[in-house]
């Protein structure tokens, strides 16, 4: 079993190799589909997880984008907006 975790470890790490991970903005974005998604709990919000999913698609899209440069503009733009 330690081996096979230690392996699946070593595979994700290539397969994460130059794409652009984590970073403020996807933490916010995740946060805000994680409300959308626990707003959608409620009744009159079902629509709500609808929002919630893309919010996290685009999470997602942005963690696995090889397009580093791109990535790296947008958080800054974002960190300048809010002052982080």
């Amino acid at each position: 079993m330690r081996n096979f975790l230690q392996n699946l470890g070593y595979k994700m790490q290539g397969f994460m190799q130059g794409r652009y991970g984590d970073d403020e903005l996807n933490r916010v974005i995740t946060a805000a589909g994680l409300v959308c998604v626990l707003a959608s709990c409620i009744g009159i919000l079902r629509f709500m997880s609808i929002p919630g999913m893309l919010l996290f698609g685009w999470s997602i899209f942005r963690m696995l984008s090889r397009n580093v440069y791109k990535r790296q503009l947008e958080n800054r733009k974002f960190l300048s907006i809010t002052g982080g």
